[in-house]
């Protein structure tokens, strides 16, 4: 919902500040898909089969997966973490593939902000 939102707020921004070329919001938001994964096993389905096949069948130039690192974040038990750095490779091993095989940009976020320098700063201890 928030991240539905979210780009609705983009993309009538990008229409204020681009209208002479004739951008509308709506027309924007046709252009845009976007799928929801809530565990580690459910992005590998989609990477491995819903994916390639939405890449086969439209014209896709640009794969946006954010909070990446989020679905990998679990309790700390013994080997865990060696399972899910495994995991993390493969899947990034894989959209490094789609990339290739498709000639679409994958850009890769984990827990993207709308204000980076005000969150760096944050984090640095600076705000």
């Amino acid at each position: 919902q928030a991240t539905t939102k979210r780009l609705r707020q983009l993309a009538d921004a990008f229409s204020v500040r681009h209208s002479r070329l004739g951008a509308e919001p709506n027309r924007l938001l046709d252009h845009v898909t976007m799928g929801k994964v809530h565990s580690a096993e459910m992005l590998a389905e989609m990477l491995s089969r819903h994916l390639p096949q939405i890449l086969a069948t439209s014209r896709v130039r640009l794969l946006v997966v954010d909070s990446f690192g989020a679905l990998f974040r679990a309790v700390d038990e013994r080997g865990a973490a060696l399972e899910r750095s495994s995991q993390l490779i493969a899947h990034a091993h894989r959209l490094k593939q789609l990339s290739d095989d498709y000639d679409i940009a994958v850009v890769v976020t984990n827990e993207a902000t709308d204000k980076p320098i005000e969150q760096i700063a944050a984090a640095a201890g600076d705000i």
